[in-house]
């Protein structure tokens, strides 16, 4: 159903990339490495009886990835691109083959994503597209398609993410030339560089949906053309007893369902997905016809990274 990005022909004089030296670990009894609210205080708390958990966030796929290479934990919760990253730098460890009964996995249109063909080192757990919202007082007939944000004024008000493989594939979606918006990618408004007033902002679907339940003024959009696609997993840094354990227990459907309501990203499982509210999947999971168009994002080594896998 999805399309990857095409990818770079496989290279076989490649030189190996070696693991980097063995960063420092924070302190406590079980640490783990996951975007902001997938693995709230609430789940702390529920799973204290394993051990002391250290849970240390990102906010962002750049953040995620060099707070992976310089940092060591025992459970990853990883964006595609950062387990790209870790499988390079042979960070993880094979995920045991009965972490999962078979019923239980993930469905199958989640599973053997290039990065990883195999899922023998990432789990996807959760799912989210790329979208944008705008203020409705500034846009009052509406934006919805990718290609209106490359056009005249809208383009210099959207708040585009600094993320260049992302924007390429949003060129290749708004049938655009690459590259165009290189010139205006850093344009930022001497009284207010922090873009926070930009009328459109792109970001992954599940963030503009949170935001928006805050400011009502603000409509989320659905391209017509389809969306870059991107996928959450779970990857092992070390096989102790524990941290398997921990992985176990919030796989649970019951602490899964309450982690991608609360954080707005479709869950990869169907034993979530068959207890969620109606409503609630409506909003999480789009219609078949414009998950057709979608996208994954990677950078072009990952042909590479995945090649021997």
């Amino acid at each position: 159903m999805y399309k990857p990005q095409p990818q770079e022909p496989n290279s076989t004089n490649q030189p190996p990339i070696s693991p980097l030296p063995n960063p420092p670990r924070p302190t406590g009894s079980i640490q783990v490495l996951a975007p902001e609210g997938h693995f709230p205080p609430w789940l702390v708390e529920e799973l204290k009886s394993i051990g002391s958990i250290g849970v240390t966030t990102y906010s962002s796929t750049p953040q995620a990835k060099e707070k992976l290479l310089n940092h060591s934990f025992d459970l990853y919760l990883l964006p595609d691109r950062a387990v790209i990253e870790g499988i390079l730098r042979q960070k993880f460890q094979p995920l045991p083959q009965n972490i999962l009964e078979p019923k239980a996995a993930p469905i199958s249109l989640y599973l053997n994503h290039p990065l990883d063909r195999h899922n023998q080192f990432a789990l996807p757990y959760g799912c989210t597209y790329y979208g944008f919202a705008y203020h409705q007082d500034a846009f009052p007939k509406g934006i919805h398609r990718w290609k209106e944000l490359f056009h005249s004024d809208d383009f210099s008000q959207t708040d585009f993410p600094e993320d260049s493989e992302l924007l390429y594939i949003l060129t290749l979606l708004a049938d655009e030339q690459v590259g165009k918006i290189d010139k205006k990618l850093n344009f930022k408004s001497p009284s207010n560089p922090k873009n926070e007033e930009f009328p459109i902002r792109v970001r992954p679907l599940c963030e503009l949906e949170r935001f928006t339940t805050q400011y009502p003024q603000w409509k989320v959009v659905r391209p017509e053309e389809g969306s870059p696609i991107e996928l959450f997993h779970f990857t092992l840094g070390n096989l102790l007893p524990t941290t398997i354990d921990l992985l176990k227990r919030i796989l649970n459907p019951l602490i899964a369902a309450r982690i991608s309501e609360e954080n707005f990203f479709a869950s990869t499982f169907k034993a979530v997905q068959t207890i969620q509210n109606p409503t609630i999947r409506k909003k999480l999971y789009p219609e078949s016809k414009w998950m057709d168009k979608a996208l994954f994002i990677r950078p072009p080594k990952a042909s590479k990274a995945t090649a021997a896998l």
